[in-house]
């Protein structure tokens, strides 16, 4: 168990490791916030095309969710690379692999996310394959906008009730920002759309 901020974080025995792939070292992952911060070496000397950062909820079935495109790595000298998840899962262990160009993938790192903050809604299988699914606390007249990573508007849906399912089938794979404003409340989320 490790404090980083004030956050209570725990790790499995693979959550940081030095050696975790022949040209990857000192892979590790914390909580900030509600965010998950990767970070790992690519060891002096070595070079690799892309890499691939992929996480699961069960260490089986794993998904890609971020790319860090073109050459990695560097003849001179060590070379320090990070991503954050955005959306990890919350209230779970989430597992963390690199795939390093076509050299093969890293060793598994796992860290189990805790978030305390409680919002007025929640989101159904996040990331989302075909539908958006929100159940919401109350359920009064609501109106709900959505938005890509740009802020540009995609969609706005007025109903009433506990919950919403949207077909998603259209939506370009990514992440999406929403709101939604009810009486004088507005409240905001995030959910990542996937292949």
């Amino acid at each position: 168990m490790k404090a980083v901020a004030g956050i209570l974080i725990f790790f499995s025995l693979t959550g940081f490791s030095q050696d975790v792939h022949p040209i990857v070292k000192d892979f590790f992952a914390e909580q900030r916030n509600e965010t998950v911060y990767l970070q790992w070496t690519i060891k002096e000397g070595q070079t690799c095309n892309d890499i691939y950062i992929e996480r699961s909820a069960n260490n089986i079935n794993f998904e890609r969710i971020g790319l860090i495109s073109g050459v990695c790595g560097s003849s001179d000298a060590d070379v320090i690379y990070s991503y954050t998840d955005s959306i990890p899962i919350p209230n779970q262990i989430n597992y963390y692999r690199l795939e390093i160009g076509t050299q093969g993938f890293t060793t598994v790192l796992s860290i189990n996310t805790h978030v305390t903050g409680q919002k007025p809604f929640r989101i159904l299988g996040n990331p989302v394959k075909a539908k958006l699914k929100i159940i919401f606390d109350s359920e009064g007249l609501k109106t709900l906008n959505i938005f890509d990573i740009s802020g540009d508007k995609v969609m706005r849906k007025k109903f009433s009730g506990k919950g919403i399912s949207i077909d998603t089938r259209e939506l370009p794979s990514g992440v999406y920002l929403f709101n939604y404003i009810e009486g004088n409340s507005v409240n905001n989320g995030k959910f990542v759309v996937a292949d």
